[in-house]
């Protein structure tokens, strides 16, 4: 037997495989010695556009708008916006002209301990930190345009009126919208209900394209990309990051040509290729704060579908600390418990997109290829009852004995496939492109 770790909330699971499981991780990739250097270089020398200084400068007591990713995505904003904030005051922008708009999308407002542990108390001290809300019309402005598939779309006023109107983030790979980053700070991250529910909609999700690591013709990269040029973004200051959580990459300037760097920079190590297809997956949500409700971890099952077989098995490990997720998509999970092909054939005839459904889509995928039996929870954070209405095999987990009933769990669903089965284990879940190195994904930027 041999030995591998699972992300798991803020550290990692040892898990006993066995001898000859492909462990599907990139190289190991160096942070940057000086990632408040790097960051202040490229703000100074952009890819495209002009320099932030420059900008600042030409403000003339402007207003400016610096958007975040909420508490789900491990941005460093610690490192950032102290470089970020700091140039903008040096170049002529008075603080108090300086607003924070953290992008939820549809994710819950943020919490202040949540405020404290992203951007640090002492920033949040001293800054106006606001979050949107995509169900309050009276924050939105309707744009002049369309999108190329007539979406009218909304967006959060604060950042529309905006003299200069900045987006930050990290990019990485996305399971629906390809990578993350990029024009995903403005749509879905500001934008309104509506939009976000077209947005995640079966009109988009049923696309073979909406998928990891695919751009070209992905219809929800398109919509997102469609709003941001529409509503303008002035400057892009986004980041890359490896496994341990530091900053990898740093990637400033035009909407388009920074973020397509960055992508570039994921492509280059974010891959793990198996030499075959496994019978057995298992996988991780990423580690925290992603893997903190099942929403999020599957993300993760979603990502090993490329390496596991036709009725082979995902085994996904997780805290799940918050539980399922929100109460809308608890009640969907529990309404269509064992009814995937019910759901499918209700969203796709209804007029309207509830909120959330779209992980259940998702989830939907898996189903398509393992089937219930062959998606396998363990989730100690989850009532194992709860659990039990999710649509796959929930496996008993106890806080005491965690790593002893997970791997019970692991040791199960190997047996069950018998002796010489392949197994491939995804450490870091979602954060991993994965595929048979005989067949590899097209991608196109």
């Amino acid at each position: 037997m041999m030995e591998a770790l699972i992300a798991y909330g803020r550290g990692h699971l040892p898990i006993s495989v066995p001898d000859g499981t492909c462990v599907l991780a990139p190289e190991p990739l160096s942070g940057l010695p000086e990632p408040g250097t790097a960051i202040a270089a490229a703000l100074a020398q952009p890819i495209g556009g002009l320099p932030l200084p420059v900008l600042a400068r030409a403000l003339n007591g402007g207003t400016v708008c610096v958007v975040v990713s909420d508490i789900t995505r491990p941005v460093p904003y610690r490192v950032i916006l102290p470089v970020l904030l700091g140039c903008l005051e040096a170049n002529g922008v008075p603080r108090e002209k300086i607003m924070i708009l953290i992008a939820t999308g549809m994710h819950r407002p943020s919490t202040v301990q949540e405020r404290h542990e992203m951007f640090g108390a002492d920033l949040c001290a001293q800054y106006d930190i606001q979050d949107h809300d995509a169900t309050d019309p009276d924050c939105m402005v309707e744009l002049p345009s369309r999108t190329s598939v007539g979406t009218a779309v909304s967006v959060d006023r604060r950042y529309v009126e905006a003299d200069l109107k900045i987006a930050t983030g990290l990019v990485e790979p996305h399971f629906m919208a390809g990578y993350s980053g990029g024009r995903k700070a403005i749509c879905p991250g500001l934008v309104d209900l509506a939009t976000i529910q077209r947005f995640h909609g079966p009109g988009f999700l049923e696309s073979p394209s909406a998928a990891t690591g695919v751009l070209g013709g992905n219809p929800c990269h398109r919509e997102s990309s469609d709003v941001a040029h529409i509503v303008g973004v002035d400057f892009l200051l986004n980041v890359t990051l490896n496994l341990q959580r530091e900053i990898a990459g740093v990637f400033a300037g035009d909407l388009d040509e920074a973020f397509l760097a960055a992508v570039a920079h994921v492509e280059t190590c974010s891959q793990a290729w198996a030499a075959e297809e496994a019978d057995v997956v298992i996988t991780s949500g990423g580690g925290y704060p992603l893997d903190t409700t099942f929403y999020q971890v599957v993300k993760g099952m979603v990502g090993a579908l490329p390496v596991v077989r036709e009725g082979g098995t995902i085994v996904a490990i997780a805290p799940c600390d918050d539980g399922i997720g929100s109460e809308t998509y608890r009640d969907i999970m529990f309404t269509y418990a064992d009814r995937p092909d019910d759901f499918l054939a209700d969203i796709k005839g209804a007029s309207t997109v509830a909120r959330d459904q779209w992980e259940l889509e998702m989830q939907c995928r898996c189903l398509r290829k393992v089937g219930k039996e062959g998606l396998v929870l363990c989730a100690e954070g989850i009532p194992l009852e709860d659990a039990a209405r999710l649509t796959l095999v929930p496996a008993p987990v106890s806080g005491d004995q965690r790593i002893a009933s997970i791997q019970a769990a692991v040791d199960a669903v190997i047996a069950r496939h018998g002796e010489g089965c392949r197994v491939a284990v995804i450490p870091e879940g979602p954060y991993v492109m994965t595929g048979v190195r005989s067949c590899p994904r097209a991608r196109d930027g």
